[in-house]
């Protein structure tokens, strides 16, 4: 029994490091659920784990991969340790490349591991760039007069500039998946295969086109999902914070300001002006060759909620109907989704935009004003496409901007006499997959 605490406590630290709360109570209830269990079964001490200690379905993709590499035979633990060994050295090798490549005048630059990681992803043509950047400012300018080495910070500081512009169009951020160590060897070494896994994952998934995404794969890809809106979620929070620039004088704050110093205007405070953030009107097409795509954009919109107060979201297939009160209920997307579709009158029927447009107009007016961003989610197959383009047209001048989100592939375009009528009223994006909604979402939420 001793041996099993000592077991039990390590996979508590290792849920708790993967980001899943559990408190002491509830190790206790799986103590105590344990004694009930054949803890030769492998199968029903996973469910009694499963059981007391995760509070929601959120958190299974973590725990299911958790428990494949902490349970995980000794030959399968042999084949993950020699996996770590060569990881660990090829990522060597890759670092002593960067350095290598990355040298002033024979020194290498001052630069972070991250930052030589970064280097090593960017495409063939940027990296020589900067390495065409570095040989001309080793070996001097036209006159054949040599920079001092003291330019050296100068360089790094250029280099690090360029690296950080790669960080953003790779889309690097923040990292989809992170741990910090905890000290404790056996702890981490589960924790960096877990982490591994997840990013295997992560990585297929992001480029899978969402029609093809397996039942099986849900819980994965929703996870996967959550994160990746609460990344965009971060960084449409820091874009709205009050900027720093100085504007009116808020004497109110200056008066009170002065009274530490016995009332003698010593400090004068200004207003920062904040940000204005757009509204954002969300319209999905469920019909029956969008529904799966909308489920998942949907969900991507849900997790934005945090940040983005007053999305409007609709659904349209032959009419549209309002859905921002089934996502302000409470409950978890999935349970959403039920009550959704549950509830709609059309979902996986035809597609009418033109009705929708109407429907929009005559109904709901108030959802649409100057600082509105519309999002379209849709194969641009509708009837009535002309009038639909029209009545676009139309709303395109009274609103902020409209981006059309087509999961249509761009090469196949031009075979669709749809996508022509609208591309001339909006701002129209191939997205099929989760990488390229997250990156046009990132770049048009602004």
């Amino acid at each position: 029994m001793e041996q099993l605490d000592y077991r039990l406590v390590n996979f508590v630290q290792l849920l708790r490091v993967l980001g899943i709360r559990i408190s002491v109570s509830e190790t206790l209830d799986t103590v105590a659920g344990l004694t009930y269990a054949d803890l030769s079964n492998k199968a029903q001490v996973k469910a009694v784990l499963r059981a007391t200690l995760l509070k929601n379905m959120d958190q299974l993709p973590l725990f299911e991969e958790a428990f494949a590499a902490f349970f995980a035979t000794p030959e399968v633990k042999a084949r993950l340790q020699q996996q770590r060994q060569e990881l660990s050295q090829a990522q060597a090798e890759e670092l002593a490349k960067a350095a290598s490549e990355l040298n002033f005048q024979g020194e290498s630059l001052e630069l972070t591991v991250e930052q030589k990681q970064l280097y090593n992803k960017i495409p063939e043509e940027g990296k020589q760039r900067i390495q065409d950047f570095l040989q001309r400012s080793s070996d001097g300018h036209r006159y054949g007069d040599k920079l001092d080495v003291n330019f050296k910070p100068i360089v790094e500081n250029l280099v690090s500039g360029h690296l950080d512009y790669w960080k953003r169009v790779l889309g690097e951020e923040l990292p989809l998946f992170d741990v910090v160590p905890t000290g404790d060897d056996a702890v981490d070494e589960v924790v960096q295969d877990v982490a591994a896994s997840l990013r295997d994952h992560h990585a297929n998934y992001l480029y899978e086109d969402l029609k093809n995404i397996q039942d099986k794969d849900l819980p994965k890809v929703n996870y996967l999902i959550r994160r990746l809106s609460k990344r965009l979620a971060s960084r449409i929070s820091r874009r709205y914070q009050k900027s720093k620039r100085l504007d009116q004088l808020d004497l109110r704050r200056t008066i009170r300001n002065s009274l530490s110093y016995g009332g003698s205007l010593v400090e004068l405070k200004y207003r920062a002006r904040p940000k204005k953030k757009p509204r954002f009107l969300l319209l999905c097409d469920v019909s029956g060759s969008m529904a799966r795509y909308a489920s998942f954009v949907l969900q991507f919109t849900y997790g934005l909620s945090s940040v983005l107060k007053g999305i409007e979201s609709f659904v349209f297939a032959e009419d549209l109907e309002q859905v921002t009160q089934d996502f302000a209920q409470g409950l978890d997307f999935e349970a959403t989704m039920v009550r959704v579709m549950n509830n709609s009158q059309g979902w996986g029927g035809g597609t009418n935009l033109a009705k929708s447009l109407d429907t929009l107009h005559q109904k709901y007016p108030e959802t649409v004003g100057k600082d509105t961003v519309i999002i379209i989610l849709s194969d641009t197959k509708t009837l009535e496409a002309r009038r639909a383009a029209h009545l676009l047209k139309g709303l395109g001048e009274r609103v902020k901007q409209i981006v059309w989100l087509n999961t249509l592939p761009q090469k196949t375009w031009s075979q669709h006499k749809g996508v022509g009528e609208f591309r001339r009223v909006c701002s129209m994006f191939e997205c099929y997959t989760l990488k390229q909604l997250e990156k046009i979402m990132a770049s048009q939420l602004h």
